[in-house]
């Protein structure tokens, strides 16, 4: 099994969106072979109905049952409660007594990790853990984003919602800099957008405008749809449901939400410096493998190679003069300013001044 990453879907204002996004984007990473689990933490349970168990008061094991293990220090089975869709993806399911958690874990020892400390237990079994948070940036919310490797921030096209969007990039803020500094945010995806309407269009360009500097707003735009609401009721994704809507269609390209939404190319033709002004979306990010695939097409392009690390050595005048002639290094005061002389590291009598020195290549 690929190291598993883990999603937490937040936004503290409800009606975003945020359960049916972590449906079909599971199902969806699902067809694509990936093993996805899908952590409903919101008390009123909508994913686990939304996935076909309306009676979520009858199950023995949810979310509550297991962190309550995990406070109190009692043993536990990690796989014990999973529940197997017929999609292909499994579900941790919650019910109300999921609420009562929020008061129990301020007193809890090691309050912010209890749910951490449950999902890592899991992770070896998955490729994608995906956490439905509750609409608020309370305790359990916290969780979620202390044991996510990033958060996905689905946004109504509505006024409200965005508004919203400055408190909850305060609390990511506060979670990265006191909890979880590795957390990244992995977009911001407009969802139930009319885009016939003024308002929906004036919401995505302030989205954009706002934030499209500074983190991914995702080009794909998740339409109103009423077979999307339907899926709820029917206990099934849009995938299933309505495979040919425009739902259904507007969600593919977050199968790919590590990296790019699309199939890319980077052109190393032309090679230009601009001004960070001109930019005007954030499209995505390439991760080191691809990184070290460009680095090395910009060498080979432009004729450069990357440099060796240059040594540093105290050398007196007489050893230092071979390295001056040398065609083959570079070499240069670390310190022009250095007025103390050392032992020569070369001939260990004569007493001189310290270099940097590295490898020339041919093209320099």
């Amino acid at each position: 099994m690929s190291k598993c990453k883990v999603i937490a879907l937040a936004n503290q204002k409800g009606g975003t969106g945020k359960t049916t996004t972590a449906v079909n984007l599971g199902v969806g990473l699902a067809n694509e072979g990936k093993k996805v689990l899908l952590v409903d933490a919101d008390p009123q349970g909508d994913l686990t109905t939304s996935l076909g168990w309306a009676d979520q008061d009858s199950l023995p094991v949810t979310l509550s049952t297991q962190m309550e293990k995990i406070i109190r220090d009692e043993p536990f089975e990690a796989g014990e409660g999973i529940l197997h869709h017929d999609e292909g993806v499994d579900l941790i399911p919650a019910n109300i007594e999921l609420s009562g958690m929020e008061i129990t874990l301020v007193n809890a020892m090691s309050r912010e990790f209890t749910m951490k400390s449950y999902l890592s237990e899991l992770k070896k079994d998955y490729d994608y853990i995906l956490i439905d948070c509750m609409p608020s940036l309370g305790m359990l919310t916290i969780n979620a984003l202390a044991a996510a490797d990033s958060v996905l921030v689905p946004v109504q096209a509505h006024y409200l919602p965005l508004k919203g969007m400055t408190q909850l990039m305060k609390t990511i803020g506060r979670v990265q800099r006191q909890i979880n500094p590795g957390l990244k945010v992995d977009g911001v995806l407009l969802t139930l957008a009319d885009m016939r309407t003024n308002l929906a269009r004036a919401t995505a360009d302030n989205l954009r405008q706002n934030y499209g500097r500074v983190i991914k707003v995702y080009q794909t735009v998740i339409p109103v749809a009423v077979k999307a609401a339907e899926t709820s009721a029917a206990g099934q994704s849009i995938y299933s449901y309505d495979k040919n809507g425009a739902a259904a269609k507007a969600y593919v390209p977050l199968k790919g939400i590590e990296g790019l939404e699309k199939d890319s190319v980077v052109l190393l033709e032309q090679l230009r410096t601009i001004d960070k002004k001109r930019l005007d979306d954030y499209v995505g990010t390439l991760d080191r493998q691809q990184m070290l695939k460009v680095e090395k097409a910009l060498c080979s392009s432009t004729g450069m190679r990357k440099l060796d690390k240059p040594i540093l050595m105290c050398l007196c005048p007489v050893c230092a003069k071979p390295f001056f002639e040398s065609k083959e290094h570079f070499i240069q005061r670390a310190d022009k300013n250095q007025k103390l002389r050392e032992t020569c590291m070369f001939c260990n009598t004569r007493q001189g001044y310290d270099y940097y020195i590295r490898k020339k290549y041919n093209n320099q």
